[in-house]
């Protein structure tokens, strides 16, 4: 039963505002366009559309993404520039916010005259 839901949830893609993201297939797009990225960034964002307008500090994201924490957080912010460099694009909003003192988090996207891409 738990092996079946394991398989599942790996079938299931994640889509948050225009970025879908196919674990099946490893398949990033944004808006219809592809975006490649390293493994690393792909776990990284994998982990942010799991938890949709949650906040991930940079040790859970460590934990989750690296599976420790003795990694230098800084390596965090560095995938995280990176990865946002790929996403966004001309009139394209930046889907990852930091918070403070908090981590980041992944927000539902809408181009620059206010409408939802979605």
């Amino acid at each position: 039963m738990m092996r079946h839901l394991i398989e599942i949830e790996l079938l299931t893609p994640l889509r948050i505002g225009d970025i879908d993201l196919s674990r099946e297939t490893r398949r990033i797009t944004r808006a219809g366009r592809n975006i490649h990225v390293s493994p690393i960034e792909f776990r990284l964002l994998e982990c942010l559309m799991e938890t949709p307008g949650g906040i991930l500090s940079r040790t859970q994201l460590l934990e989750k993404v690296w599976g420790s924490s003795k990694i230098d957080n800084r390596t965090v912010d560095t995938h995280i520039s990176r990865l946002r460099k790929v996403l966004v694009r001309d009139d394209e909003a930046d889907p990852i916010k930091t918070v403070r003192g908090r981590g980041y988090r992944l927000i539902e996207t809408f181009t620059k005259d206010g409408f939802n891409r979605t």
